[in-house]
């Protein structure tokens, strides 16, 4: 079924709204005031990328960039501990995730153990996806405030960068496009630290702006 772009943002926006109340009601006292601020060594290396921080706050775009998706401020042990003790639905190695969409769309089957079998295919979508195999790093914030998501050794926040294999499917009236959703993660604010110079909202859990594709009828 193709999707208006406005219908599919607001779907977005009340998905997220629930997802953070559903990590909240699972975890209400996580907070990250429970993680380290950033130390002497992390800040300077904040400072030595601050130009590159500047450049991605004046144009977005270069975002989309792979070259550009790099680590700015490498995490501490006792922060990584931290991230997983306070917010450990956020993160899942690589062999959970790949297990994790290996079986979307499969589910037990009562009264036979383990076994499983795949739900009733509904049907091709119009605009398939090409997501990247590899966790996105840097983003924006709804407010064009640039991030770092916070990636701990050996796990990962799995949002991936997503565009279509094609913009013209072969249905009259039917296009296939990119549009923005917001979804909740965990991340150094690398913008707020250029304004404050470093404080306890380095690490925030809010909303972070990516890309995915969706059918547009015309």
């Amino acid at each position: 079924m193709a999707t208006y772009p406005m219908l599919l943002v607001t779907l977005c926006v009340f998905m997220t709204a629930l997802a953070k109340a559903d990590f909240q009601t699972c975890c209400p006292t996580c907070s990250t005031d429970a993680i380290d601020s950033l130390n002497d060594d992390q800040m300077q290396q904040f400072q030595n990328n601050s130009a590159f921080i500047q450049e991605l706050e004046r144009n977005p775009m270069l975002l989309l960039n792979d070259t550009n998706q790099r680590e700015i401020v490498n995490l501490t042990e006792a922060q990584e501990e931290q991230m997983l003790r306070n917010f450990p639905q956020l993160f899942q190695s690589a062999e959970a995730f790949a297990q994790s969409q290996a079986t979307s769309g499969v589910v037990t089957v009562p009264g036979s153990g383990s076994t499983r079998k795949r739900r009733q295919a509904s049907g091709a979508r119009i605009c398939p996806p090409r997501s990247q195999s590899v966790p996105l790093i840097l983003f924006n914030k709804p407010n064009g405030d640039v991030v770092q998501l916070a990636q701990p050794s050996g796990v990962k926040q799995w949002i991936l960068k997503e565009d279509c294999e094609s913009t013209s499917p072969n249905i009259m009236g039917v296009q296939c496009g990119v549009v923005s959703r917001h979804v909740p993660a965990l991340f150094i604010n690398l913008s707020e630290i250029e304004r404050t110079g470093g404080s306890s909202k380095d690490f925030d859990f809010n909303d972070v702006v990516v890309q995915s594709c969706v059918t547009i009828r015309l």
